[in-house]
């Protein structure tokens, strides 16, 4: 398959977030960072890699199956969706842990 600009991206990354959240089938995808982005994470301290990382999300989720209804007709935004994420330790820890491992880890690979 060959690659198309704007069709895709090179690379996504689906975390499930089913059991952090205790809802089922419930997930976040998101697009690899540009050049530019990757680099504004090279920060000094931790805490503010995680401040940086937190602020680049919106921008990175291309996909997510959070609603703000019941009934499932009303997507959140990717800024509520990121603010729930960020509001749970153990859910924020699993997409920062499944996202930087897919991208940045495997991109050393090859």
């Amino acid at each position: 398959m060959a690659f198309i600009k704007g069709k895709k991206y090179l690379r996504t990354v689906k975390v499930d977030l089913s059991e952090n959240l205790n809802s089922p089938n419930t997930f976040v995808e998101f697009r690899e960072p540009t050049t530019g982005e990757a680099f504004s994470l090279r920060v000094e301290k931790e805490d503010e890699a995680i401040e940086v990382f937190k602020g680049l999300l919106p921008s990175l989720l291309i996909n997510h199956n959070f609603y703000n209804d019941e009934a499932e007709t009303e997507k959140m935004s990717n800024q509520d969706v990121v603010e729930i994420l960020y509001s749970s330790y153990p859910a924020f820890t699993q997409v920062l842990t499944e996202y930087t491992t897919a991208v940045f880890q495997s991109s050393k690979q090859g």
